[in-house]
């Protein structure tokens, strides 16, 4: 059991068993997100099996996750369907290579560093987004358990957005079957229920056997109650998808769309228990490699799995494998019960593992808290439902690239004390501030000294030597939290101190760490100055 991250000789059975619970939601769930993004239910399933088997013999973690996830499934519609039918043979085709490409995006992600890149898409801006996909995946489960037809094939839907799914829905409810309805609700009373009498238990599993037993006893088919559809049995296909250069190339931006979306999700899901890791990074990527090269689509972090993993109370990857494994031998052996299951059914499962998704108790949290950044995650949400996935997750990374800018050219700036501690500060609109000793101001910036931070450090230099007239001589600059200088910020600082060198004040620093030593002589910025270890020694050496 060593092989498996999490699972030891003393809990390996129960997360065996666990694996039975798994694969029952797990089926369903990724049958219907498949459908979702204009596949055949088939490929969900195979996005479960070989990915499944290699994530979890190479996860460094239990708690780490990788199955068809809901973003992942809206932008891989999105990206697709400009370039192919949903539903026919050269989409699936894409979509395995999308997968593929989508593997090697995140290593090279991964490899180069480029994670810091997820910075774009904070809390609130994920929350938003996942909000509307889930909402939008609600929809059209919705749909079927009333038996409403969205679009003419389940597949066609994938190329529209919420505003049609939800118009097709309100018009199509005059022609709900009150068939589909019981089916679905029996389906819910079911889940709903036995979850609230043993979580654990996969009952899941226990639905579609009872859904698949009304459909066959009232014989539902001839009363309009859908099915499935034909499953393919066997094991996967393994192979590369047979497409032209040219669709290669054409499946890239929306590879690495996903690339960076799942990342960001990944670090979303479990900040504090799952920092982003290179191996991380490189075992989504071989989960995605292996699901392009079995017939399977992208992948993502799974909050749904996750969650249902801790339900289970999961602290191993032999679950995963066991799902892998069951699915598996559904595929090879059941794909015919898989067939018939009762449309209905099948959309109330998935309706109540999406359900979660909402977030609605982090949306009231982040009312709560930060009232600021539940509009943007309002705004987000709005945007994407309005919009679609792909331009809703566009401008919310637009939105996060002007946080981050906005951020950086304005940092911490104050005027400390000899101890250190701020005593003013010198942001834009601050009024001319005290100095830290009588004569001496010392200006602590916590940043680097860069393009997008070096015009505030100027700005606050100016206006802490303002009081030159009251008898500021030196100006101290503390660099503890100086991360760096770039060629930029030297200039505009190189300027700011020939200012103050004309108005006959001094200009020192105090622990500046030896690398940032180097850098300010590199720079030129050291000439004729002094740097004291301590703040306190500054004060009392230029006293």
């Amino acid at each position: 059991m060593a092989l498996l991250a999490g699972a030891t000789r003393r809990t390996w059975r129960g997360e065996a068993l666990m694996g039975v619970t798994l694969a029952a939601m797990s089926a369903p769930v990724a049958m219907a997100f498949a459908q979702f993004a204009g596949l055949p239910p088939v490929a969900g399933l195979y996005s479960l099996i070989v990915p499944g088997i290699v994530f979890a013999l190479f996860a460094a973690t239990g708690r780490l996750t990788a199955a068809p996830d809901a973003a992942v499934v809206a932008l891989l519609a999105a990206t697709l369907t400009p370039l192919a039918r949903p539903g026919t043979s050269a989409y699936a085709e894409l979509a395995a290579a999308q997968a593929l490409v989508a593997g090697g995006a995140f290593a090279l992600i991964t490899l180069f560093g480029l994670g810091r890149l997820t910075v774009l898409l904070p809390r609130p801006v994920l929350l938003g987004f996942g909000a509307a996909v889930a909402l939008d995946l609600l929809t059209r489960e919705i749909a079927a358990m009333f038996g409403v037809r969205l679009a003419r094939r389940v597949t066609d839907a994938a190329a529209d957005g919420f505003p049609h799914h939800a118009r097709a829905l309100v018009a199509g409810l005059g022609t709900a079957d009150v068939w589909a309805i019981a089916v679905a609700a029996g389906t819910l009373l079911i889940l709903l229920l036995g979850r609230r009498i043993a979580r654990r238990l996969p009952w899941e599993l226990a639905a579609a056997l009872a859904a698949f037993a009304s459909y066959r006893v009232f014989d539902l088919g001839p009363r309009g109650v859908a099915t499935v559809g034909a499953i393919d049995g066997g094991r996967p296909p393994l192979g590369l998808p047979a497409l032209a250069a040219g669709d290669w190339l054409a499946v890239i931006p929306g590879a690495l769309v996903i690339a960076l979306a799942a990342l960001a999700l990944h670090q979303d899901e479990d900040a504090g228990y799952q920092p982003a890791a290179a191996r991380s990074g490189i075992v989504y990527g071989l989960a995605n490699a292996a699901s392009g090269l079995s017939g399977g689509f992208a992948l993502g972090p799974s909050p749904l799995r996750r969650a249902r993993l801790d339900e289970l109370r999961s602290t191993s990857q032999l679950p995963t494998l066991v799902a892998a494994l069951l699915v598996l031998g559904a595929v090879v052996f059941g794909a015919g019960f898989l067939g018939d299951l009762p449309t209905p059914a099948f959309g109330a499962i998935a309706a109540v593992a999406t359900w979660p998704l909402l977030r609605l108790r982090d949306a009231r949290a982040l009312w709560r808290t930060t009232k600021g950044e539940f509009l943007l995650a309002l705004l987000v949400f709005a945007a994407t439902l309005a919009f679609g996935p792909l331009w809703g997750l566009a401008g919310a990374a637009a939105i996060g690239l002007l946080r981050v800018l906005r951020a950086a050219s304005a940092p911490p700036l104050d005027v400390i004390d000899g101890d250190g501690r701020p005593i003013a500060s010198l942001r834009r609109g601050s009024p001319p501030p005290r100095p830290s000793a009588p004569g001496i101001v010392i200006v602590r910036l916590a940043a680097p000294v860069d393009a997008a931070s070096a015009g505030a450090l100027a700005r606050g230099i100016r206006l802490a030597a303002s009081g030159a007239d009251a008898g500021i001589r030196h100006l101290v600059l503390d660099g503890e939290a100086i991360t760096g200088i770039d060629a930029t910020g030297a200039a505009v600082l190189r300027t700011a101190l020939a200012e103050l060198a004309e108005r006959g004040i001094s200009v020192d620093y105090c622990r500046a760490r030896a690398v940032l030593r180097v850098e300010l002589e590199h720079h030129g910025l050291l000439a004729g100055s002094r740097v004291f270890r301590t703040c306190r020694e500054a004060l009392d050496e230029l006293s």
